[in-house]
């Protein structure tokens, strides 16, 4: 009699550890995947902060272009050199940084967050209807990651909130 007692006693013990195994793979499953849907999260809100961002520096290339486009229709101007010299409050005024020579490169950074784009054009009298520029550069940037100002990274005591 004894011997079986004992063995029930040793399947109940089985079971009683393989509950407790399932139980702490099914917490450990539910913390990982909540792990990966903040993951998940900060990724949607990196791309939409590209995107967002990429879509300012498209619609200062449109308002660049229109603007030009305009004043370009407008009258009969001597050399494209006049013309850009003519513009230049307006292009200023609209944010871009002319240089080189004869003011033919354009440059403007839009930011956003940490991010930055940096928009880098040579100006050219449009032919038909194209633009009046062309894309040197498009640059995106963002600002280094500050580790001292980051997470804290566990060091064994209890994680007060």
């Amino acid at each position: 009699m004894k011997s079986q007692a004992s063995m029930q006693g040793s399947a109940s013990m089985l079971v009683i550890l393989i509950m407790i195994s399932l139980s702490a793979f099914g917490v450990l499953d539910m913390i990982t995947a909540f792990s990966d849907y903040k993951l998940a999260q900060k990724n949607v809100e990196a791309t939409q902060g590209h995107y967002q961002l990429d879509g300012e520096a498209q619609r200062r290339l449109c308002v660049l272009n229109e603007s030009l486009g305009a004043q370009w229709r407008r009258g009969v101007h001597s050399s494209f050199d006049d013309f850009l010299e003519t513009q230049r409050d307006t292009l200023q005024a609209q944010g871009w940084t002319l240089s080189g020579q004869n003011s033919t490169v354009a440059e403007q950074t839009v930011t956003r967050d940490s991010a930055h784009i940096t928009v880098r054009l040579q100006l050219k009298v449009p032919v038909g209807d194209n633009c009046f520029y062309s894309v040197v550069s498009w640059r995106e940037t963002r600002e280094p990651f500050d580790y001292k100002k980051g997470q804290s990274i566990w060091n064994g005591g209890i994680i007060e909130e």
